[in-house]
């Protein structure tokens, strides 16, 4: 009899705890001595298989919402579907500027679909996708689902030559939406027959494939145009357009022009040329000008030519709408805030020097001033009357000088003696050698002045 030790259990079979065994016969005991005997499968002895224990899960390299697991134990692996939970995200993430909701793996790095919560969501529409093959419309929806627009697809006809990836045989008519991309094609019986002009003869306005063009105008193909009322077009519209335009608007005529073929809505897929009447009331401005208009956009349409002459006007365009007539006076600037730049020459007047603007305003506003008794303003330099003495000198004297007179005369100064003579020879001249008159008349003549 000899000891046995233990057998370890694995992931799928028991294991054994340590006994004793015959080395001849392989009966085991639970003591050295063989007095008790071990049954195999006993409870007490056995260490019970552990499992697998499945780990370090990761995505299925073939197969998407699928991963796969190791055991820790024994490194055999397993497959299983991803276990998906919803796990909040915040804005903005990788996977949106809007909250919302991520249903991910919880074992692996599986992702699953994203949702916008559509309570934080602006509702901004995604690219247009077409609504399946020929389906003739597409749509475009927001992030979070909830935002949704179907239209009509813009088609525009081009003619794809045989051999194609459309036609071995044949030439086609391709139809390929310039908004989505959307494609679709119709094969040509025989030689392709196209127009250079088609014309509305209702309006009579006229559409013309310019000389190397790639855009078709496929025989059959119709221009139509309806007159567009634009009294009809709102004041927030308008507002909008002379934003745009950066002017002031005035609407003259307009037409709403569609170019179809078998009953199809069909656009250039290049520019071409566009002529439709002015219209009596519009007069002659340098501001005439045509407006593409639609129920998205306003712009200004480029090669515009007036002739009027022929009273038409002809423009350029590569998608067809409302075009309207309309004068746009280009808006006048908001002058620059003035800035006052005062000259350093004085201007000056018999009483006042300043500095001046070229705008007229004044500064430094002063009253001359001679304090040095020169003649000029001590400032500007202004000739000037003065009879202040010069700061400098001492005031003149004169109070030695003979005074003389009295009475109702005052006080004479001598210097003053040869004015009052030649004054009053001069008038004595006058009274009694001109006018001939008498002493007693001159006395009657002072006392009649007093009274």
């Amino acid at each position: 009899i000899q000891p046995v030790a233990d057998t370890p259990a694995t992931c799928t079979e028991d294991g054994m705890k340590a006994h004793y065994a015959c080395e001849k016969c392989g009966v085991m005991y639970k003591d050295a001595n063989g007095d008790e005997l071990l049954d195999q499968g006993e409870e007490e002895y056995t260490l019970w298989a552990t499992g697998h224990k499945f780990g370090n899960w990761t995505a299925h390299e073939e197969y998407n919402n699928y991963h796969v697991g190791v055991c820790e134990n024994c490194g055999e692996t397993e497959e299983g579907a991803c276990e998906f939970v919803a796990v909040f995200v915040e804005g903005p993430s990788k996977y949106s500027k809007y909250n919302g909701t991520l249903f991910a793996c919880e074992l692996c790095e599986n992702e699953g679909a994203f949702y916008v919560d559509e309570t934080s969501c602006e509702h901004i529409l995604g690219e247009w996708q077409e609504n399946g093959r020929m389906g003739g419309t597409h749509s475009r929806t927001c992030e979070c689902g909830k935002g949704y627009e179907e239209v009509d697809c813009d088609y525009a006809i081009t003619i794809a030559k045989a051999p194609s990836e459309y036609s071995d045989i044949r030439d086609v008519y391709l139809y390929t939406c310039k908004t989505c991309g959307g494609k679709h094609f119709e094969p040509i019986e025989g030689e392709a027959a196209t127009e250079d002009s088609i014309k509305d003869e209702e309006t009579n306005v006229t559409v013309s494939v310019p000389k190397n063009s790639e855009t078709v105008l496929p025989e059959g193909t119709t221009v139509s145009a309806t007159i567009v009322n634009t009294g009809n077009i709102s004041e927030g519209a308008k507002d909008m357009m002379e934003g745009s335009l950066n002017g002031k608007i005035y609407l003259y005529s307009g037409y709403d022009i569609v170019l179809s073929y078998k009953d199809v809505e069909i656009q250039p897929i290049e520019t071409i040329e566009v002529t439709i009447p002015i219209g009596e009331d519009v007069e002659e401005s340098e501001y005439m000008t045509v407006l593409h208009y639609d129920d998205y956009t306003i712009r200004e349409v480029q090669s515009v030519v007036f002739d009027w002459t022929n009273g038409t006007v002809t423009f350029e365009t590569d998608h067809f709408s409302k075009y309207l007539i309309a004068k746009v006076t280009p808006n006048t600037p908001d002058p620059a805030p003035h800035e006052h730049k005062y000259s350093d020459d004085w201007e000056k007047n018999a009483n006042e020097h300043w500095n001046e603007c070229d705008c007229g305003d004044k500064a430094n506003v002063e009253t001359h001033a001679d304090k040095n008794n020169d003649g000029k303003c001590d400032v500007c330099k202004h000739t000037m009357q003065t009879n202040n003495p010069p700061v400098d000198q001492p005031p003149v004297d004169n109070s030695s000088e003979e005074e003389v007179g009295g009475g109702c005369f005052g006080t004479i100064s001598s210097n003053n003696i040869s004015a009052i003579m030649l004054l009053i020879g001069g008038f004595s001249f006058f009274w009694f050698m001109i006018k001939k008159k008498t002493w007693a008349e001159f006395l009657a003549s002072c006392q009649k002045w007093q009274k």
